[in-house]
Parts: structure tokens; C-alpha cells; sequence
């Protein structure tokens, strides 16, 4: 038996093996797998349904039509085009900040940036469930870094005294937060971290992945919510979730973003998204930031707050922070949540399990994810199915 299929052996014994769910429609309320088996979709982040708007949809088309399917090279040769250009000036607009820069996912924005700004010399001080893509690239940065207990705002006071006397001249100390934390879907504290950083003259970088969309007047964030985007010295998005799209981004300084343009090798050594994504998230942007977004928050935290309040009597720690809900099992084990998702599925409902590394090992949950395109009728089927886990 070779060593690959030890570790998947290893893998299946300890309920922790992954595997793929071929997927034969769009996204929606509802997913066609390939088998031609239907579920309600509670596993979608396409929170405000913009991956169907039809206006993203007719941008989308008409930009493949006028810049063609691919970009054809990396950004820095010949793969640089107008509408990634304007979709990064919008986004610094919107994010009221200096300047854009954009990726090809989320995932390389961050394992892009972190190292292109820090080195040995510097300190990062990280939230402990910090996404996998923040916490590679701070690996990979080869900064000194202390993980704080999740949303532990004293041990982060503890750690940047040990930093503030621990770091050189000029060299950077950062703070990296979510705003809202992925697997748990809680938001941070963001006003006592921003007094933090500035009583220890930190910098701060702020991962808005799931709050875009869903926070602030114009659905620019958590940030934008507490008028505190002027603390932020690092915002990073995702296009991939509320906006309806692929890719991610960070809003940042101009020196900054010329900094990363020569140093962030997920950029440099990455061929660009295909163009037409950058003109549809331009029209989702759009959509977001005027009426129509408004419009679709409203009936989003609508859905949000009608799930929390139902489920609450059958988990107490469920609160309506935002559109992620983690469902726990009375164990924490993987076991108990591959059963659940089971279960879920045989009612008709893709819930998925999350387990151990995504999760801390004994901390297994179910990850309900709500948009606006959840009925009334199937959150209380939803609930109903849900009532009958044991």
C-alpha cells in the first residue's frame, strides 16, 4: 500500500475524507447534482443571488463578446485590461480608499500580500480563526506571528506589548481579523481593534470576505458600517461571494499597491482573469452600493432574522450576527455531523458537515448559509428538518 493511500485510509477511518458532489445546474435555492438528484442549497456564500442577476448576467455575456473568454497572459505582460483597471478604481472608490489591486481568488489575494509586505523582521498578531488563506500567507511571509484565542481581546493587548517590545525600527506590526469569521459567521469586535492598533501604532488588515455585500449602507462592509474604514490599513475582499463572481482583491495605499504589483508573486505569476469577470462585477458593484442592494440586504437579514429566531429553541447559541449559521452537534464530532448531513440530504437539503482541519478537532458543525433566495416556505422546511436531527 502506497503512502498516499495510507493517508486516505487514515483519512476515512477518522470521518475526516473529502470528496467532490458533481453539481449540474446554476446556483440557487436549489442545486441539480449531476445525478439528477434535487436539494435545497444551504452551502451557497452567493448571499444577494447576484451570480443570476440578470443585468451581471448581460455584462458577462456582452464582455465575452467584445475582450473574448481568457486574458491570455499574467497582468505584468499582456493580460492587463481596461475593465480590470476600472473595476479596481471602483472598488477603491466604493472602499474609500487610495487604490486597488486584484486577484485571481481570494485565496491568493491573501498568500500574495502578506508576504510582499512583511519579513523577518516583522510581527503579525492574528486572530486564532483566521481564515486558511491568511494564516498560509503569514506562514509563508516569514514574519515572527502569535495567534490570539478567537475574539480574545486581552490576550491580543498581550501579545502587542510583547510585540512592542519585541520589534525593530520600521518594521511593521500588523493586526489581521476577520470581519466576520467564516466557519462561526460571528463578527469581530472591530472598534476595540482599531483602538488597540492605534494605542500600539500597529497596522491592521481586515479580511471583509463575508461582510461585502451585507454590512454598511452601501453594502461595502463591516468598516463602513462603524465608519472606521479610515483605520484600516489593508481591506480584503472577495468577488466571489455576495458580488457573484471569482477573484479577490485588497484596497490599500497607492505605494502599497505599487509595492505589491512587484513583489506579490500570486500576482506577478498568475495569468489574469478572463476581463469579462471584472466588467460584471462592475455591474454587481453596482447593484450593491444604490437601491437595489439595499433592497436585497433588507430581504436578506429578513431571512436571517426569521432562521434565528425559529432555530433558537433547539440551539441557544445561535444569534443573528450574520448570514452564516453554524449548527453544532452534542458531541463535536465529525461522525455526529457526517450523519447530520446525511440525514439533511435524504429530506432534500444540502447542508454540509464541517470537520477537523477547517474546524478545531471536537468542534464539528453544520454550516447553514442564508440568500436571498430562500423562500419562507423552505426555511421552515429547513427548520423542520433540522428539528428532527437527534
Amino acid at each position: 500500500m502506497n503512502k498516499s493511500q495510507q493517508i486516505l485510509n487514515q483519512l476515512e477511518t477518522q470521518q475526516l475524507k473529502r470528496s467532490l458532489k458533481a453539481i449540474g445546474s446554476r446556483q440557487g435555492s436549489q442545486l441539480e447534482l449531476a445525478n439528477g438528484k434535487n436539494l435545497y442549497n444551504f452551502a451557497s456564500n452567493d448571499y444577494l443571488g447576484l451570480s443570476q442577476h440578470p443585468l451581471v448576467l448581460q455584462s458577462f455575456e456582452q464582455a465575452i463578446k467584445t475582450y473574448g473568454a481568457g486574458s491570455g497572459s499574467s497582468r505584468l505582460l499582456a493580460g492587463s485590461f481596461s475593465p480590470q483597471h476600472d473595476l479596481e478604481d471602483q472598488l477603491a472608490e466604493l472602499k474609500q480608499q487610495q487604490a486597488c489591486l486584484s486577484f485571481s481568488s481570494g485565496y491568493a489575494t491573501a498568500v500574495g500580500i502578506i508576504p510582499a509586505l512583511c519579513d523577518k523582521d516583522d510581527i503579525i498578531i492574528f486572530d486564532k480563526l483566521c481564515h486558511a488563506s491568511l494564516i498560509d500567507g503569514i506562514k509563508l511571509s516569514g514574519a515572527k506571528f502569535k495567534s490570539y484565542k478567537h475574539q480574545n481581546l486581552d490576550q491580543l493587548n498581550s501579545h502587542l506589548q510583547w510585540a512592542s517590545q519585541l520589534r525593530k525600527p520600521n518594521s511593521r506590526l500588523i493586526i489581521i481579523t476577520e470581519s466576520v469569521f467564516s466557519m462561526d459567521g460571528d463578527i469581530c469586535d472591530l472598534a476595540s481593534i482599531v483602538s488597540l492598533k492605534n494605542q500600539y501604532q500597529a497596522e491592521l488588515m481586515l479580511d471583509e470576505a463575508h461582510s461585502i455585500g451585507i454590512f454598511g449602507k452601501t453594502g461595502m462592509g463591516l468598516a463602513h458600517e462603524l465608519n472606521l474604514c479610515s483605520d484600516i490599513n489593508y481591506h480584503i475582499g472577495t468577488l466571489s461571494k455576495s458580488i457573484g463572481l471569482s477573484g479577490g482583491y485588497l484596497t490599500c495605499s497607492k505605494a502599497t499597491k505599487e509595492l505589491l504589483i512587484n513583489k506579490a508573486r500570486s500576482f506577478i505569476y498568475s495569468t489574469a482573469p478572463p476581463p469579462a469577470i471584472a466588467v460584471a462585477a462592475q455591474t454587481s458593484l453596482s447593484l450593491i452600493s444604490h437601491c437595489e442592494g439595499l433592497s436585497l440586504r433588507d430581504k436578506l437579514w429578513t431571512n436571517i432574522n426569521y432562521l434565528t429566531t425559529q432555530l433558537g429553541p433547539i440551539q441557544n447559541n445561535i444569534s443573528p450576527t450574520s448570514a452564516i449559521l453554524p449548527f453544532f452537534t452534542k458531541d463535536g464530532s465529525a461522525q455526529q455531523a457526517l450523519a447530520w448531513q446525511k440525514e439533511l440530504e435524504k429530506q432534500g437539503f444540502w447542508v454540509p458537515a464541517i470537520r477537523y482541519p477547517t474546524v478545531g478537532l471536537n468542534q464539528s458543525r453544520l454550516r447553514i448559509s442564508i440568500t436571498t433566495q430562500h423562500t419562507r416556505a423552505i426555511l421552515d422546511s429547513l427548520i423542520k428538518a433540522l428539528s428532527s436531527l437527534n
